[in-house]
């Protein structure tokens, strides 16, 4: 007896394990993993992972075309010979040559985040910053699974060795010119599912590269800078870049850049006034305002009383 029930729980173990393999959980992703040295953009997504990867390449190669104009294909390379035999070989190895891509998607481990890689030839801050201000210009929500949009200018470790050997070439370029004058500048830092390195130390560190040590007069500004040094830590990757209206661009958000703002200032004309919203509401959503509150003297109860009788007689 005690046999036959041991060979009944070996079944069901080998057959839980083969189920177990064959859900999507044992199955490996196709899509490679984020590596060091890439450039690209880092999006915020929830839940919708797949659907935000097909709406970036939509959005992105949108706005590259406009940039950089539209990608050229392998076919139209090259002089065109009148031959046949020629002109069936060149059709066979456009068919076999794989076909470049601008954007690829990568894998970056940690959820509700999505990379877009990005071609040599692409700068992401450029581009994603041109996409944020004609979305902001225009009020069109072009986006519904995409959040925000993050350029990425390069990828290291996430240790403060390699993220000193990285930065200066990041960082330079925007802060240390002959022409330099002061520019207010800010250090944002996300860090997720990584506790090697805190945020305070990076965050000191990257400030130390603004100013080099004092040589340049940088001062910080928190509100509204010109500048923002972003680091965002993922897992054991660091990606570093330097965005420009960070705040006014509401962080890179394309959602949120859409919606249009309202000054809260006095004398504003985009405001509604009390006048202008009453004609603009429906006449079943106004409020008709009694006639007796234009009486000097409130009416009393007895008086109602005895018009209630008088009603009667």
């Amino acid at each position: 007896m005690m046999a036959s029930v041991e060979v009944s729980e070996s079944r069901k173990r080998k057959k839980h394990i083969q189920r177990w393999k064959k859900s999507k959980k044992f199955k490996t992703s196709k899509i490679p993993e984020l590596a060091v040295g890439m450039q690209g953009i880092l999006i915020t997504t929830n839940d919708k992972e797949k659907l935000c990867v097909s709406e970036a390449y939509d959005l992105l190669n949108e706005y590259a075309d406009e940039l950089y104009g539209f990608q050229s294909s392998n076919s139209d390379e090259g002089e065109q010979s009148k031959d046949i035999g020629d002109l069936l070989l060149q059709e066979i190895s456009t068919i076999k040559a794989k076909p470049t891509m601008r954007f690829k998607a990568m894998s970056t481990g940690v959820k509700n985040i999505v990379f877009i890689q990005c071609d040599s030839s692409i700068d992401p801050c450029h581009l994603v910053h041109h996409l944020l201000c004609d979305i902001k210009d225009n009020e069109l929500q072009k986006t519904r699974f995409c959040l925000k949009m993050i350029p990425v200018k390069n990828v290291c470790h996430a240790s403060i060795n390699d993220i000193k050997k990285m930065a200066p070439s990041i960082i330079s370029p925007h802060f240390h010119t002959d022409t330099s004058s002061s520019i207010e500048f800010s250090v944002r830092c996300k860090i997720r599912n990584n506790q090697g390195i805190k945020r305070d130390t990076l965050i000191d560190l990257l400030a130390s590269f603004v100013t080099d040590s004092g040589a340049y007069y940088h001062c910080v500004n928190l509100r509204q800078p010109t500048l923002v040094v972003c680091a965002e830590v993922l897992k054991n990757l660091c990606c570093l870049s330097v965005l420009k209206d960070f705040y006014e661009l509401k962080q890179y958000n394309v959602s949120c850049v859409a919606m249009k703002t309202i000054n809260l200032k006095s004398g504003d004309s985009s405001i509604p006034s009390i006048a202008t919203s009453q004609k603009s509401c429906p006449a079943n959503l106004k409020e008709e305002v009694p006639n007796d509150l234009d009486c000097k003297e409130p009416r009393s109860l007895k008086d109602d009383n005895q018009k209630d009788e008088l009603d009667k007689l």
